[in-house]
């Protein structure tokens, strides 16, 4: 009795060491359609995809709950919870819906937008939704910030160029409460962004504005206490609290994300070591830590989480991301009451979150081995025959052996912070013959990632059916030869037979392979399955003419080819095993003005040149950064060269926008010199982009069209070249303002304006003629 009591004394010395003890747990969730926008409302994550679907998670396990809403054609551009229970949707055509969380009823519906105005994108916190919409001005179009009060039902502020605060550009915009951050131009020259940038917070109280800073091209964040802005280029910035206090910096390095929490900054720099964290306060900027790589910084609970494409940092530990192929950069981080959601390229999602660990205490035979699955904890049961073992929570599986004895089995779940205790005897192995254990585990063949599945276990007739924890599953049989038939949603059923022996046990390995459904049609299409439920499929990959769709559930599925094509194939019905099929594809080319686009175009441009030729006969189907197939010999194609750290081409960027309207489809090449798929996609979200994103792999579409400058305009019709644009329009008075101001001190010697405008001319000249012959070449 003694012994029994100090065992229990030393479990309950174990369990004290660790009560307050919290540790980093994840649920991770690949998704089969790309994410547009996330909230968390009520506790629950809310997840709008580009198929018009709304659907709610469970928060922390990512479980599906249901489908909140199907929407039309609109898209989701904004969405966030107006109180527990409502919810917030901001769809492109202008519309606000706020929605009861839990059923989808329409609360009430309301336009945002007036006439002449579209919606980009929507910010919502609570009765306020903060909107940027664009307008016409001059030709071009620009922004313009809206705040309207769900309460009121009614525009309570607006920002545009006519104001006398004018705004012309909104790069970013984040609330706090009450506080508005706004970072913005106020002028039409969008190259100047480079220095030119402001930061506000207003108060949206009564909007008063609480802190301006122009700091350039910059990042920044706030809290109800302090604004921290940085400039991304040359690394200077300010610290400002608003009591007043107000500090300026400069850091070295390459700052890729801020965020205030308590009134502290912290920046995350990328240096020549890696990637360092730095704390900013009203006095002082401090180094913090330093990691192998991290693009974004969170907060779970009190603890900073720095976020890369290969690992999570959190309160000292390392967790390994299980990423996509080809790997994908966080691109949203989303913090709830508890945890962080991270949204990992378009179709993966983290939940992270802290986690007390429980105590599971287990009585049986002195000595005896205690194995824990899933997880593979091991430990042997003291002299009084305890053992204790300090658990995540979640569902487990204990096995109990010692020669001499059959072993057993129990199943036991493990709260957060809670002790759980349990009996697993042991009886002596007797003269007729003992039970075999059978264990089983299922992954997936390509990954080896434990699976979700049903093991059904037959004799003759079918026994039992058990779905594993976490992939594995412990069974405990009489003798005897078995059949075991695994099935997972998504993956081909496997059958396998063991044969089991007295008091022995035997371990099988399942790997499953996926569902492949191969839909085989010409090399220029695109298409995607839209199950029964609506949710839509995209092609995991494409093989030669075949794209192919990988872990797909059993149902029926209708073939989408899009509005303007028809496939003679419209339903595909999916088993529990591989599929090929064939479709074919007929689409209408729909009529563009091709002279009108070039005349638009013109006007933008520096340098214009109507000129026929031929492309590439193999370059005219290329891929972009999602591996669409992009066609180029079908219909007006404007083809807009650029990389992302081009200034001038964000210049242009904002007047071609337009050229949608007339038919004319854009496609966006960056050489793969200046460029990866990253930083592709990171540039497409930031600009809120919808056209196709192409790497050129090699610089091929590049060198074909002999580009060297930067921003390079070229319009095809049918795959023949019929104009060539290079230069931004709106850059040349910014390179004249340069070249005045270096020339200001020379000025004063020379004291006569003729000479400078002369020098001015010349410079330009020689740039557009530099222009011109660089452009052109190989295009007479």
């Amino acid at each position: 009795m003694r012994r029994l009591l100090l065992a229990a004394i030393a479990c309950l010395a174990l369990a004290a060491a660790h009560a307050a003890a919290l540790e980093p747990g994840v649920s991770r969730l690949e998704l089969r359609a790309k994410v547009l926008e996330l909230a968390v409302c009520g506790g629950q994550l809310y997840v709008a995809y580009d198929n018009g679907s709304i659907i709610r998670y469970e928060l922390p396990s990512l479980r599906y709950a249901g489908v909140l809403l199907s929407l039309g054609g609109a898209k989701v551009v904004g969405m966030g919870p107006v109180d527990d229970y409502s919810l917030a949707v901001a769809l492109s055509d202008g519309t606000i819906l706020v929605l009861d969380a839990r059923t989808g009823h329409e609360v009430f519906k309301a336009e945002l937008v007036r006439e002449g105005e579209e919606l980009e994108r929507a910010v919502i916190s609570g009765r306020r939704v903060v909107a940027v919409v664009k307008y016409r001005y001059s030709g071009g179009w620009l922004d313009r910030l809206i705040v309207y009060d769900l309460s009121l039902r009614a525009r309570v502020f607006e920002r545009d160029v006519y104001s006398k605060d004018r705004l012309v550009y909104v790069f970013d915009v984040k609330v706090w409460g009450e506080l508005l951050l706004l970072v913005y131009i106020d002028t039409t020259c969008e190259i100047c962004k480079l220095t030119d940038t402001l930061v506000d917070v207003y108060n949206m109280t009564d909007f008063t504005k609480l802190f301006s800073k122009r700091l350039g091209e910059c990042i920044a964040d706030l809290d109800s206490s302090a604004v921290v802005a940085v400039n991304v280029r040359n690394g200077k910035g300010v610290y400002h609290s608003f009591t007043g206090v107000e500090r300026e910096f400069r850091v070295e390095g390459e700052p890729l994300d801020v965020r205030v929490r308590g009134g502290v900054g912290y920046l995350l720099l990328k240096t020549s070591e890696g990637v360092s964290l730095s704390r900013v306060t009203r006095s002082s900027v401090i180094p913090v830590d330093d990691y192998e790589e991290g693009l974004r910084i969170s907060f779970l609970g009190g603890e900073l989480l720095v976020a890369g494409v290969d690992y999570l940092y959190v309160e000292g530990s390392r967790l390994r991301v299980v990423n996509l192929i080809p790997p994908q950069r966080p691109a949203r981080a989303l913090e709830y009451e508890g945890g962080v959601v991270l949204l990992y390229g378009k179709r993966l999602l983290y939940s992270v979150y802290l986690q007390a660990k429980g105590l599971l205490i287990v009585r049986t035979e002195p000595g005896a081995r205690v194995e824990v699955r899933p997880g593979g904890y091991q430990t042997v049961a003291n002299e009084s025959g305890v053992a204790c073992l300090k658990l995540a929570p979640g569902s487990y599986e204990v096995w109990v052996s010692k020669e001499g004895f059959a072993p057993s089995l129990r199943e036991v779940e493990v709260k957060p912070g809670d002790e759980t205790e349990i009996e697993i005897p042991l009886t002596r192995a007797g003269a007729g013959p003992q039970n075999a254990t059978l264990k089983v585990v299922v992954v997936d063949e390509s990954t080896g990632h434990s699976l979700s599945a049903t093991v059904y276990v037959y004799n003759g007739s079918r026994l039992i059916a058990i779905r594993p924890i976490r992939g594995e599953c412990f069974i405990s049989l009489r003798p005897g030869n078995y059949t075991l038939r695994i099935v997972a949603e998504g993956y081909e059923e496997s059958n396998i037979t063991v044969s089991l022996k007295p008091g022995l046990r035997e371990e099988k390995v399942v790997r499953l392979r996926d569902v492949v459904l191969r839909v085989c049609t010409v090399p220029e299409v695109t298409l995607r399955l839209v199950g029964e439920d609506g949710v839509v499929l995209e092609p995991a990959s494409r093989e030669g003419n075949c794209l192919v769709f990988r872990r797909v559930p059993p149902g029926n599925y209708t073939v989408d080819v899009g509005e303007s094509c028809e496939a003679n194939v419209t339903r595909i019905v999916v088993g529990s095993s591989g599929v090929n099929v064939s479709v074919q594809v007929e689409c209408r080319v729909g009529e563009a003005n091709a002279a009108e686009v070039v005349r638009r175009l013109a006007s933008y441009v520096v340098i214009s040149r109507n000129t026929t030729g031929s492309m590439p006969r193999e370059l005219l189907v290329v891929r972009d950064i999602d591996d669409e197939v992009v066609r180029l010999d079908r219909g007006v194609i404007v083809l807009f060269f650029f990389y992302t750290k081009c200034p001038g081409c964000e210049v242009l960027l904002s007047r071609v926008s337009g050229l949608e309207k007339l038919g004319a489809e854009i496609v966006m090449v960056s050489p793969s010199i200046y460029d990866t798929r990253e930083s592709l996609d990171a540039y497409r979200a930031s600009k809120n982009l919808t056209w196709h994103v192409v790497l050129d792999e090699g610089s091929r579409l590049t060198r074909a069209l002999n580009i060297s400058s930067f921003p390079t305009v070229v319009v095809l019709e049918d795959g023949e070249v019929r104009y060539v644009g290079v230069g931004a329009a709106e850059e040349v008075p910014q390179l004249a303002e340069k070249v005045l101001s270096a020339l200001g001190p020379l000025a004063e010697v020379l004291e006569d304006p003729a000479l400078i405008s002369a020098l001015i001319g010349a410079a330009m000249l020689a740039w557009a003629a530099a222009t011109w012959r660089r452009g052109f070449k190989g295009l007479e």
